[in-house]
């Protein structure tokens, strides 16, 4: 082999050798939720566009007290979201019994959240949502419930936003009622980063263990 193509080949191999080590890590933590088949997707950091990736829609209601509640209630924030009625006597019972689990984990840790959208916010006054929270003990500053807006905006919220109603787009009914059993966990950029089921017991336990792995890389 003469000089310059063994030179040739060195530098090649060492080209290969820089390529390789090159090559990024398998992501690792949370994924994202970026639509409703809840198809979970994984990002390095440096890969990540926030405005661009799927975000929880701006929102203005009124919760428990009367008082403004808003994305900006969230900021540097982690949270959990679900959707319920206070006159419901089946599902959203139990789903506030989870909810309360997380709040109870947590009730000393100020970066993680709730909210709890009524989804008959003509029925669901402050002053009935008030009652509601005394009755599960919700502590107002760490878990909101929310209402005060029209029907089709929190059904359009809680459909094309949390993606909380698996069966959205089977209809075309827009009225059609929300009920579901979904807990939706949001980062602080207002990305979904884990869908769970309510009623189900495995399910909330792993919500709480991956608060813990989004609180890692919030901090």
């Amino acid at each position: 082999m003469t000089k310059p193509l063994l030179l040739f080949c060195s530098i090649a191999l060492l080209c290969l050798g820089f390529n390789s080590c090159q090559v990024k890590p398998e992501p690792t933590g949370l994924p994202y939720i970026l639509d409703n088949t809840y198809t979970p997707e994984w990002f390095h950091v440096e890969d990540i566009n926030h405005a661009k990736m799927h975000r929880i829609a701006d929102f203005n209601l009124i919760d428990q007290q009367g008082k403004q509640l808003n994305n900006a209630t969230f900021d540097n924030s982690i949270y959990v979201a679900d959707f319920f009625f206070t006159t419901c006597p089946t599902l959203c019972p139990l789903l506030t019994k989870s909810m309360k689990k997380v709040q109870d984990h947590y009730t000393e840790n100020e970066q993680v959240k709730l909210i709890s959208y009524s989804v008959t916010p003509w029925i669901d006054t402050v002053a009935r949502m008030q009652v509601y929270a005394n009755r599960y003990d919700i502590k107002y500053g760490k878990w909101f419930l929310a209402t005060g807006a029209d029907e089709k905006d929190i059904y359009a919220l809680g459909r094309t936003s949390y993606f909380a109603d698996e069966n959205y787009g089977m209809s075309d009914d827009e009225h059609e009622f929300l009920h579901s059993d979904k807990l939706v966990l949001v980062d602080n950029h207002r990305h979904i980063r884990g869908v769970y089921s309510g009623i189900v017991k495995e399910d909330v336990n792993r919500l709480i263990e991956d608060i813990e792995i989004l609180l890692e890389e919030l901090n």
